[in-house]
């Protein structure tokens, strides 16, 4: 396969916390690194795309503020193919645990949150269980769906 070329990044998860913390560290060396791709990357947190510096190869797209999970994935399985289509992307990143089903080209996803995988017996809240839960269930859809996963 060739090297892709036009990379779509998928950072509309990222609300705070350590998604915050890996975007902000990691897209200016990926920019820097490989200043003959592409990079776009679609964000819900105005506070994130600010902390991005600018960089030629950097595009930062800011999309409505967020709104839940449900339009979070909704947003990602169902836009997120669109726009890489549109857009001509070689390459779907997913910053987060949840990736496109089916995407016009390969998908890595970046399963960051190790709390998920993790025995759900934990004094947490029913409300973080099934929280936890449902992130687990779409980790694994999702990665049954992507070309590599990231940990």
């Amino acid at each position: 396969m060739d090297q892709p070329r036009r990379i779509l990044i998928d950072g509309t998860m990222a609300r705070g916390g350590g998604g915050f913390t890996y975007l902000v560290n990691v897209l200016p060396q990926l920019a820097r690194l490989a200043p003959e791709r592409c990079f776009r990357v679609l964000l819900r947190n105005p506070l994130l795309a600010d902390s991005l510096p600018a960089h030629p190869n950097l595009e930062v797209e800011l999309l409505e503020p967020d709104a839940g999970l449900t339009k979070r994935l909704r947003f990602t399985y169902l836009n997120i193919p669109r726009i890489a289509r549109e857009w001509g992307a070689d390459l779907c990143f997913s910053a987060g645990e949840a990736s496109p089903l089916r995407a016009p080209s390969p998908t890595i996803a970046a399963f960051r949150n190790p709390n998920i995988y993790t025995d759900l017996g934990q004094e947490w809240s029913l409300l973080q269980k099934l929280r936890f839960a449902a992130l687990r269930g779409i980790s694994l859809l999702s990665s049954w769906c992507c070309e590599r996963i990231l940990f």
